[in-house]
């Protein structure tokens, strides 16, 4: 076996050395045993498999399964929203502020809750309808005491929200609509 291994070391070695000067490879290859040439089908096929597998199947796997923790992290903190959402009481909430303008609310409660350069546009067909995004990341907690802030003292709710995660806690708030009814709406 040892033989056989050192002759076949030699013939790659040759094959090598023939290539450069010239020669073909496949005269050589002819000159191989069967069972040289098998052996040498299949190592080739190894490599090619290996590969094929690292450079396009692994980075596609570890994608998928980054974008499956993120879905899971989203879902855990979609089912927060909701379970802290039904613990809000009506009874418990103040007559809220309606004397000021939606903008003005906004802009003085993301101040309050260390919302950094945020942007507030107010939509030119509905006064009481404004949008909000920020340019810094800010932490989750902030936007969720943002928008309770905004419900209990102006009376302000959430029309459409899109928050992109940046990291543990932290958020961009890439859409949010932000909306006072009138009474009787």
């Amino acid at each position: 076996m040892r033989k056989r291994i050192d002759s076949l070391f030699q013939s790659v070695k040759n094959t090598v050395k023939a290539k450069l000067a010239g020669r073909s490879l496949n005269s050589d290859f002819s000159k191989k045993t069967s069972r040289e040439k098998v052996l040498i089908v299949v190592l080739i096929c190894i490599v090619c498999i290996a590969l094929i597998f690292t450079v396009g199947i692994k980075p596609k796997m570890t994608k998928m399964k980054q974008a499956q923790t993120g879905l899971e992290r989203a879902k855990s903190g979609y089912n927060y929203i909701l379970q802290n959402a039904s613990k809000v009481n009506s009874n418990k909430l103040a007559t809220p502020d309606l004397k000021r303008g939606v903008a003005d609310c906004v802009a003085t409660t993301a101040n309050d809750n260390k919302l950094k350069k945020v942007s507030v546009k107010v939509d030119p067909k509905d006064k009481n309808k404004v949008k909000v995004q920020t340019d810094e990341a800010v932490s989750y907690v902030s936007v969720v005491n943002f928008i309770t802030e905004l419900e209990n003292r102006f009376g302000i709710t959430v029309d459409e929200i899109t928050l992109d995660k940046q990291g543990d806690g932290i958020v961009y708030i890439s859409n949010l609509v932000l909306i006072r009814l009138e009474k009787g709406k």
